[in-house]
């Protein structure tokens, strides 16, 4: 009897967490189709101002804003990451947490000194315990302030790079391609820049008309790009968060209702070895008396 209410008790036990997988589960679905949505859309409006920049910087005959020049030698580098904020995502996070620890080695090994800063709970939290200092960014897609704050980082980043302080800012985050695919996005920041091969072709010498003038567009263009490209990785960010969420709760439920049926099986089998058990001393008891009669 004891081993029966041991197992009633495990199996109540698997189908609460059951309860909670699927309303994690469910909760992620909901969220999803938005996410995914959202970081599609943005993709076009962060590449547009990122081709209108890097025109104006074709037109500049390497005079341009500093923020859109390539500086030779860098010896100072600057990541920021961005984890998710919650757990529960599979090996998401331990993939992006690999692919910057190889990266920030193998900046190390040219002799570039890394400065890191990180957006994300999980993230701050693995590398808060590790040997890369880094420095917490209270950033996230769902905080109803994140433009705002996107508005101050990005200040602060651009200030960085302008001041000396750092040659290359780069951002780390896992990019969206479908609900069971994520992939690791490893992205400079600043200078905005590309390869040759990827930059716009003007076809023209005659440059824009610029209003009020050419510097003040610039720096404004400069600002909201970005901005535009933070906002989308966290766009990107937030929908693989989701998505690998939903694939392991998924998993989850899935394992669970396998426990659960395995230990039903073995709950009939106890029950049924106890009954049967219990029928023989009935009828050994009801032998012996008739015997002793």
């Amino acid at each position: 009897m004891q081993k029966l209410k041991e197992i009633k008790k495990r199996i109540r036990s698997v189908q609460s967490t059951m309860k909670i997988t699927g309303a994690m589960r469910m909760i992620s679905i909901s969220k999803l189709r938005a996410a995914q949505g959202n970081a599609e859309r943005s993709r076009l409006y962060c590449d547009g101002l990122r081709d209108i920049a890097l025109r104006i910087a074709a037109k500049s005959n390497g005079e341009g804003h500093p923020a859109l020049l390539l500086k030779s030698n860098p010896k100072k580098a600057t990541l920021v990451v961005i984890a998710s904020q919650k757990g529960f995502c599979g090996n998401l996070n331990e993939n992006l947490f690999n692919q910057i620890n190889h990266f920030v080695q193998m900046m190390e090994d040219r002799g570039t000194h890394m400065t890191t800063f990180v957006a994300g709970a999980k993230g701050f939290r693995h590398f808060s315990k590790g040997q890369i200092e880094c420095e917490r960014l209270d950033v996230g897609i769902e905080d109803l302030l994140v433009k705002i704050k996107l508005e101050g980082i990005c200040r602060h980043l651009l200030q960085l790079y302008l001041s000396g302080e750092t040659d290359q800012i780069f951002l780390a985050y896992q990019g969206f391609e479908s609900i069971t695919r994520q992939r690791v996005e490893l992205e400079m920041f600043l200078p905005i820049w590309v390869r040759e091969s990827e930059r716009p072709k003007t076809g023209s010498t005659v440059d824009y008309l610029y209003e009020p003038s050419k510097d003040d567009v610039v720096d404004m263009l400069i600002q909201k790009t970005l901005r535009s490209t933070f906002f989308q990785a966290l766009l990107e960010s937030w929908a693989s968060e989701l998505a690998a969420r939903m694939v392991t709760m998924d998993q989850a439920l899935r394992n669970a209702r396998d426990v659960v049926g395995q230990l039903t099986k073995q709950y009939h089998h106890v029950r049924q070895t106890v009954i049967t058990r219990d029928l023989l001393d009935i009828v050994g008891g009801a032998e012996a008396l008739r015997n002793q009669q």
